[in-house]
């Protein structure tokens, strides 16, 4: 975890990943390969992925979603490395995710059937990943990390070259901001999850790098409809969770 202070710094289950990113961030540092690059090098090893499901190529489809999850901890690792996040690189980062996370939903849906089953996946998946940007975001302002992004980013940069991505981000995840931020707003004590470490990392448990493992295992071992079942379930233990654990009692940061 290196976008928060290290004295801040909590267990993110889904950020799995991360070791591994910045030691391959590391090797790329010299090379003076630009982020944006590993960025869309994750992008096109997804939708290789995704075709790869299509044709019922389970094993390598499932070894690239790995891949694609470890690159996506590359980029944002290799800018802070460097002292320069962008804004590019955060907008372009997500609507990568948003375009894979979508197509291999989609894929899934063409090989098992059950549209409702497979769009609520996709709600739920997105609705959970937000909820944990939305309140890890608020911590890392809090203890003084990384800023880049905000809790909501509907504030227009000024910058012309981040701008159209800026535009998609909104496009896509704008809703989905702004419907997590209403349900902390209706519901103040959820607000005790963006101050709490230990809450934190419950929430981590269900956030994208695990749903990006736990997808990328099913394809490996051939049972990939699986990982619908297992999100519905997930989804609605997530819920449930969400709405419960921030009445334990918070510790501090």
């Amino acid at each position: 975890m290196d976008k928060v202070p290290k004295q801040h710094r909590f267990i993110d289950f889904s950020d799995w990943a991360r070791p591994l990113a910045v030691a391959i961030a590391k090797l790329l540092l010299p090379l003076k390969i630009h982020p944006i690059v590993v960025t869309f090098v994750f992008l096109v090893v997804g939708i290789v992925a995704y075709f790869l499901i299509l044709k019922e190529q389970f094993v390598f489809a499932g070894i690239l979603v790995l891949i694609k999850n470890v690159l996506d901890s590359v980029d944002g690792s290799l800018a802070r490395l460097r002292g320069k996040p962008s804004l590019v690189g955060r907008y372009a980062d997500s609507i990568a995710d948003a375009i894979l996370n979508t197509l291999w939903i989609y894929g899934l849906y063409q090989i098992c059937g059950n549209g409702w089953v497979a769009f609520t996946v996709w709600l739920f998946m997105h609705l959970e990943v937000t909820a944990m940007n939305y309140f890890f975001v608020i911590y890392r302002h809090l203890s003084g990390g990384d800023t880049t992004s905000k809790p909501l980013e509907f504030k227009q940069p000024s910058s012309t070259i981040a701008f159209p991505f800026w535009l998609l981000y909104v496009i896509y995840y704008g809703w989905q901001d702004l419907a997590i931020h209403t349900i902390a707003t209706i519901f103040p004590y959820l607000k005790r999850i963006s101050k709490d470490k230990v809450l934190l990392s419950v929430l981590s448990l269900w956030g994208l790098g695990i749903h990006m493992l736990l997808l990328g295992m099913l394809l490996i071992l051939q049972v990939p409809c699986l990982f619908l079942t297992f999100e519905l379930i997930g989804g609605i233990i997530w819920l449930v969770v969400l709405f419960t654990a921030p009445f334990i009692k918070p510790r501090k940061a």
